[in-house]
């Protein structure tokens, strides 16, 4: 797939999550640890990695569930700097390449892709969380404990 159709996905996906209609439901929380690791200072190279609670009140672990976690990391400009939004088989982290010393982690809820029957039966609605803002100057190796709460 051309470079081009990755990032108008990327941005049709952080668009979607500014439509949602919540309508009667109460607003998603999920408590989440992550932190941020360097993995190659030469090439600038960083993870994001991440433990979540989704899904654990209703019996799933993290292979099996419908739903996980995405992240799309993004720079002051928005530009899109790396990202996880599901796969054939589920990730907790995403690789990223800065250009600047502060990145903003989009946390989403997602389809898990490919790997749950159940995935098929549930409907696709996005749920988008406030953005998290990390300095890399500070924040490296630093174990962060949040209660996401979803974007208005």
């Amino acid at each position: 797939m051309n470079i081009h159709y990755s990032f108008i996905f990327l941005f049709l996906i952080l668009l979607s999550c500014n439509s949602r209609n919540p309508a009667n439901k109460s607003k998603e929380k999920i408590n989440l640890t992550f932190q941020i690791i360097p993995e190659d200072y030469e090439k600038n190279w960083y993870i994001v990695e991440w433990k979540d609670t989704l899904g654990i009140k209703q019996g799933y672990n993290v292979i099996e569930r419908p739903k996980e976690i995405w992240c799309i990391i993004t720079n002051r400009s928005n530009d899109t700097l790396g990202y996880y939004r599901g796969q054939s088989t589920a990730q907790t982290f995403a690789y990223f390449q800065p250009t600047d010393s502060i990145v903003t982690l989009n946390f989403m809820i997602g389809l898990t892709l490919f790997r749950s029957a159940k995935s098929l039966e549930l409907k696709q609605d996005l749920i988008c969380f406030e953005p998290v803002e990390i300095n890399l100057n500070t924040d490296l190796k630093k174990e962060f404990e949040m209660i996401l709460k979803e974007k208005n």
